[in-house]
């Protein structure tokens, strides 16, 4: 029984501490980031040279020595490069996202077999057939290892965005007729509504977004602006697009009677109304985390829903949410998607690549 205690605890542990960690200092992924990285380690090291020992009738004291050695390097090295320099390589979007999730918690797989590989053959130094037991060890270990890390980072991440949500072409989501989407397009910085360029002002900065103002005097007419991020408030340069655009109905938003309104990292929070226009029993909320998402509440039903991502390989933020009349909503996903919810039927599309949303209504 001594043999066999330190993988149940491995095991209880792993289910147990992302659960308890607060959102409150950061998120439940960071902190089981923090404590894989820092303690965990040294925790799987030594279940697994435990294993090797008891499995293959190894020392223990050098099959510990050397797994827990084994695990902060593969962890270190092979961790960061993956997280911090493969996967943010391939196109993730709504529509590719889940597929690439799988295809890295796969390769993360792969990548600890070929790294830990050699050490754990170092745990068979001078035995007969040393290529072949290291290589049986190696799978035993890193598969037991890897399904508990996975369970960990599992609990710990936010993928309610593809287990909650149905994801669906645009085309499957109707608009209203009356909406008019203006955005700053991910592929140069110009502003657009629809497919049509909007003026000559370009946007380098993933923190820039689109703003509307009423023109005093004149009915039905509204300014596009287009806010460039500053280090500082005060030094906030609102630009022009268009000077004059036709609509009945603007979604303005300022903070604290600012005219400047936020900036897009900090534009979280209740979703953008239209003022009267907006009486649905629909309300709805961002929150500044990854995995806060969106949370949404109908308040003559009492339903609920709630979606987010955040992973170890990649986390988008929810901001510029906005609501229309008929409660469909406007959001960006991350820095580069304009997407719309449709809450009855819990159904998301990606509109635009791009960023910064603005609406009005005709």
């Amino acid at each position: 029984m001594k043999r066999r205690l330190p993988l149940p605890i491995l095991v209880a542990l792993v289910a147990l501490i992302p659960q308890v960690a607060s959102a409150n200092a950061g998120t439940p992924l960071m902190w089981a980031g923090m404590l894989h990285l820092v303690f965990g380690n040294a925790i799987i090291g030594i279940g697994e040279g435990l294993l090797i020992a008891w499995v293959f009738g190894r020392p223990k004291l050098r099959c510990v020595g050397l797994m827990i050695a084994a695990n902060y390097f593969s962890a270190w090295i092979g961790g960061f490069g993956l997280v911090g320099f493969i996967a943010p390589k391939p196109d993730w979007n709504l529509y590719t996202g889940w597929r690439l999730f799988w295809v890295f918690a796969f390769g993360s797989y792969l990548i600890t077999l070929l790294l830990e590989w050699p050490i754990v053959a170092v745990c068979f130094w001078k035995q007969k057939n040393w290529l072949r037991k290291s290589i049986k060890a190696s799978l035993l270990v890193q598969t037991v290892s890897y399904l508990c890390l996975f369970g960990w980072y599992w609990s710990a991440s936010g993928k309610s965005l593809y287990t909650r949500m149905e994801i669906v072409p645009a085309t499957a989501i109707k608009l209203p007729a009356n909406v008019k989407l203006f955005y700053i397009a991910d592929r140069d910085g110009h502003v657009y509504e629809q497919s049509l360029q909007l003026g000559d002002v370009v946007s380098t900065n993933h923190n820039d977004r689109l703003l509307f103002r009423e023109i005093p005097g004149v009915t039905n007419s509204w300014t596009l602006l287009l806010r460039l991020d500053a280090e500082r408030d005060e030094n906030v340069r609102l630009l022009p697009v268009e000077a004059t655009v036709e609509g009945s109905l603007a979604a303005v938003d300022a903070e604290d009677g600012k005219p400047a309104g936020r900036e897009t990292s900090f534009n979280f929070g209740p979703a953008l109304q239209f003022g009267s226009a907006t009486n649905g029993p629909w309300r709805f909320y961002t929150g500044f985390w990854p995995v806060e998402g969106m949370h949404a509440h109908n308040e003559q039903t009492g339903e609920t829903l709630h979606f987010a991502w955040e992973t170890p390989f990649s986390r988008w933020e929810i901001r510029n949410a906005i609501q229309l009349p008929d409660d469909h909503v406007i959001f960006q996903l991350g820095d580069s998607q304009v997407c719309v919810l449709e809450p009855q039927t819990k159904r998301i599309a990606l509109l635009v690549r791009g960023r910064g949303p603005a609406v009005l209504l005709r």
